[in-house]
């Protein structure tokens, strides 16, 4: 990519892996936020550089990204046959991180379904949330039976979600 910029003091961000589960403004400011809205399926990565123009001459720079979310995989093992679908859900999360880099928002639930394969096991797809705000992590199971009622079973995980780890 190509810039031209006039002389100065700047801080590029860059962002890859965004889809319609990120919102960000159309025209960013540094201290601006990019939002979560439920857990996506692609991962959100940024990188930034300070960049000092001078002049004339040509300035290149590289940027290298990271991920700033955590991936999670759910699989889930004797299931009562009874039950028709399941779910989960994971909390205290970040819903929001800014082009500076700092997580805000430490009130995120995010829930997501699993799908019956491999016979009884039931599995949730690759999923992607910003990173856990507390050191223990709230991991609640939702089992809808046949019969329509609902079941919540809750386990308070001793770690958290991190950026750039998977969470499993």
């Amino acid at each position: 990519m190509e810039l031209t910029l006039p002389t100065g003091k700047y801080r590029i961000v860059a962002i890859a892996g965004c889809s319609e589960r990120y919102s960000i403004p159309q025209e960013p400011l540094l201290d601006d936020l990019i939002t979560m809205h439920g857990p996506a399926d692609v991962p959100l990565m940024m990188g930034e550089e300070n960049i000092d123009i001078d002049g004339e001459e040509s300035v290149s720079m590289e940027i290298a990204l990271s991920y700033v979310v955590a991936g999670v995989n759910v699989s889930l093992k004797d299931i009562p046959s009874d039950v028709s679908a399941v779910s989960f859900a994971l909390s205290p999360l970040y819903s929001s991180i800014s082009l500076m880099g700092e997580y805000g928002d430490a009130s995120m639930e995010v829930v997501a379904s699993c799908s019956l394969s491999d016979g009884d096991v039931w599995k949730s797809d690759t999923l992607y949330v910003f990173p856990g705000c507390a050191s223990e992590t709230l991991f609640a199971i939702i089992l809808e039976m046949e019969d329509g009622t609902k079941k919540k079973y809750e386990y308070v995980c001793p770690k958290r979600p991190e950026s750039g780890r998977f969470f499993n």
